[in-house]
């Protein structure tokens, strides 16, 4: 990508997701003078899953594992409370409940979901802070 020259607008790249993969897509992102990295994510904080089942245990508080996504990101990178209702990849705009967020490239790093499995009903997921404190 060529270097930007003052005429032109920085490349918009947002993240959509403030885990593991969108924070470590931005920080990297955000070390380019010619991107301008925004993180898009519906929670304000990140939690540090692999230790949930110290949390779980007693052995770590909540706010030992949790802590604010912008803290996370490098000045250079933004970040937007908000969530995503709809990506329009043709205007190249993410939908935010009464806003548009325009972008000219796009990562999604939303995380993922497990579910429970039906033949183990008993079973308590550990996926984020509140299942390990209902633990």
């Amino acid at each position: 990508m060529p270097r930007n020259r003052p005429s032109q607008r920085p490349h918009q790249l947002v993240v959509i997701g403030g885990g593991f993969g969108g924070l470590a897509c931005a920080r990297a992102a955000a070390r380019s003078d010619d991107l301008e990295v925004t993180v898009v994510d519906r929670r304000s904080h990140h939690e540090f899953q692999p230790l949930l089942f110290q949390v779980a245990t007693g052995a770590l508080s909540p706010d030992a594992v949790r802590y604010p996504v912008r803290a996370a990101l490098p000045d250079a990178a933004q970040f937007v409370h908000a969530t995503v209702l709809a990506i329009d990849p043709t205007a190249k705009t993410l939908k935010l409940g009464s806003s548009e967020l325009p972008y000219d490239s796009l990562v999604i790093a939303a995380g993922s979901h497990v579910a429970r499995p039906k033949s183990f009903p008993e079973a308590l997921p550990l996926k984020d802070l509140a299942d390990a404190l209902t633990l």
